[in-house]
């Protein structure tokens, strides 16, 4: 005969599901915030990028060649030529911050994502439709991956302490109540009192010693 399952683990693993749901939820909200900030913040740095690259390769002195020669030492390229066919899949932060220099721009035209040797934003000048701007977005998804699975499992191993804790608050008093039981069955009111206990289990063993 298969046994039933105590009430603690029953508790437990009630308890635990409603944390790790919880912690899933905070965790895919954290990520979608994070996610929108970085598209923002990069957005707009890029968009300062391109334009200086923009204005210094409309000019042919000196120190504008030097600067443009230290801005591609970080990823930032004139080319000009026409960019790649736009990729279709890139990731979620990398479009989100396309979307916002497009924004920024005011013409989304100008903005071309792609995955050619790399992650890739191309942003078309604004003197010369022939020139673009080419920035090379950083990729921390493996970052991101590991930092998120490592914070999951130490929020699941604490979740999991504290059900466990939650459990055995909760199925304490029955586990009392049992031990009282013969007690009680024979009529004995002082084992009915079961001091520390919840209201509701000091009225059944007054019951069940009735």
């Amino acid at each position: 005969m298969k046994r039933a399952p105590t009430t603690f683990a029953l508790v437990l693993g009630l308890v635990a599901l409603a944390l790790l749901l919880a912690l899933g939820l905070t965790a895919s909200l954290s990520a979608r915030l994070a996610r929108r900030i970085t598209g923002e913040t990069y957005g707009h740095v890029a968009t300062a990028a391109a334009l200086a690259a923009d204005a210094l390769a409309a000019r042919n002195d000196g120190d504008s060649q030097r600067t443009l020669a230290a801005l591609r030492s970080i990823g930032v390229q004139v080319e000009n030529g026409p960019p790649p066919k736009a990729s279709a899949r890139v990731a979620p932060a990398v479009r989100d911050t396309g979307r916002e220099i497009a924004q920024l721009l005011g013409d989304p035209s100008r903005v071309v994502l792609t995955q050619s040797g790399g992650t890739q934003i191309w942003v078309r000048g604004a003197r010369d439709p022939r020139r673009w701007i080419v920035l090379h977005a950083p990729s921390y998804r493996r970052q991101v991956l590991d930092s998120t699975a490592l914070a999951t499992v130490l929020a699941g191993l604490i979740a999991l302490v504290f059900a466990a804790w939650v459990a055995r608050l909760l199925t304490r008093p029955l586990e009392r109540l049992a031990a009282h039981a013969p007690g009680l069955l024979a009529g004995d009111a002082s084992a009915a009192q079961l001091r520390g206990s919840p209201r509701e289990v000091r009225h059944l063993a007054r019951s069940i010693a009735d």
